[in-house]
């Protein structure tokens, strides 16, 4: 952390871009001060804060800390620093519903991700355009797969809470106008099975390498696996699987689908 002039994050871009740097938004600016998983006293910070007064902390000091402002801080970065390791893997963030979601190829065909499941590789469609039943040549909507996450510390721990959820645009990028009814349509449709595929899915991208030929991984926020959660009781078969009908119930079944992170 250090000291700033700047009391806006919008003239700290604009010093920024003026020095022709390339950075992230992995900072914050609060009552006078920088904070942030960049070194402050190095290009290109050191023109937007006070190098002299640069101090540097072990991250231990705000992700175990109890100080509720602290904490706060801390979320806040990790935050910032999940949204710059999203668009690296190319997702793009919804503000208003808070949501990283998959955004459309350049001719809006369906786009398809390949993912390991519990014991196998298996895809996934991330984005569809779909048209009408009633006249093929007229698009209604587009799907998009998308989550939620919220950062948690849990025994000491950190984990990044995941809520496989979707996005639906009108072309790709503008909201449905009926956005909130196909959304709960498509929960009310969707089983066990889907919504852990989905998990599985968004796990591991999450955990992938970021390093290729033209950049390095990036160092600031990395994923593990799936935290397993044993329960203290279990849930009859038959009494799961009761509400399931047809091919869902087959899959459910199938050894795939059954991760001990539910403790089944």
């Amino acid at each position: 952390m250090a000291e700033t002039r700047y009391r806006s994050p919008r003239d700290v871009w604009g010093e920024i871009d003026a020095l022709k740097a390339k950075v992230g938004p992995e900072w914050m600016l609060k009552n006078k001060m920088m904070l942030s998983f960049y070194p402050l006293d190095e290009f290109p910070f050191n023109h937007v804060c006070d190098s002299g007064t640069c101090e540097r902390f072990d991250a231990n000091e705000w992700s175990d800390t109890d100080d509720e402002d602290k904490k706060l801080e801390f979320v806040n970065l990790l935050n910032r620093a999940l949204g710059q390791r999203m668009k690296l893997h190319g997702l793009r963030y919804h503000k208003d519903h808070e949501i990283f979601f998959f955004p459309p190829n350049r001719h809006l065909a369906t786009r398809k991700i390949e993912y390991m499941s519990l014991t196998r590789k298996a895809s996934r469609e991330v984005f569809k355009q779909y048209r009408s039943k009633v006249d093929p040549h007229r698009k209604t909507y587009c799907r998009h797969s998308a989550f939620k996450g919220a950062f948690l510390r849990l025994d000491g721990n950190w984990f990044l809470e995941i809520t496989p959820t979707y996005h639906f645009s009108k072309n790709g990028f503008d909201d449905h106008p009926f956005r909130d009814e196909l959304l709960k349509g498509i929960k009310r449709l969707e089983r066990n099975p889907a919504v852990v595929g989905q998990l599985l899915m968004w796990a591991d991208l999450l955990k992938r390498p970021l390093e290729n030929l033209f950049s390095q991984e990036y160092s600031f926020l990395r994923f593990g696996e799936l935290q397993e959660v044993q329960l203290g009781v279990s849930i009859p078969d038959n009494a799961w699987y009761e509400t399931e009908d047809g091919l869902e119930k087959r899959t459910m079944s199938e050894q795939d689908n059954q991760p001990e992170l539910f403790g089944l």
